[in-house]
């Protein structure tokens, strides 16, 4: 009995972890789908700012071009997970 549990959850393990990575880029697209909301936040702030003349000036875009650069490496992170085979973490050689 404990045999076939064991073979069981064996065949099981490449699916989990295909649900898994499914998972992991679902989560990765609606955090960038978030950055874009935030991209647009901080725009209308940098527009409605923009001009004014504080001793203290926020660095919008800087803000931005490190949201851009997360973005991107978010992006490379999910290509990166297209290009790899799905089960090679499995494979023993």
């Amino acid at each position: 009995m404990h045999k076939w549990i064991v073979l069981f959850g064996f065949l099981l393990l490449p699916a989990v972890a295909a649900a898994d990575r499914d998972q992991e880029r679902e989560d990765l697209i609606a955090i960038i789908r978030e950055l874009e909301v935030v991209v647009s936040v901080v725009e209308r702030a940098r527009d409605r700012h923009s001009g004014h003349s504080d001793s203290v000036v926020f660095r919008y875009d800087a803000l931005q071009q490190r949201i851009a650069t997360l973005t991107r490496d978010i992006r490379l992170h999910i290509d990166t997970m297209d290009r790899v085979p799905r089960f090679s973490r499995f494979d023993t050689e």
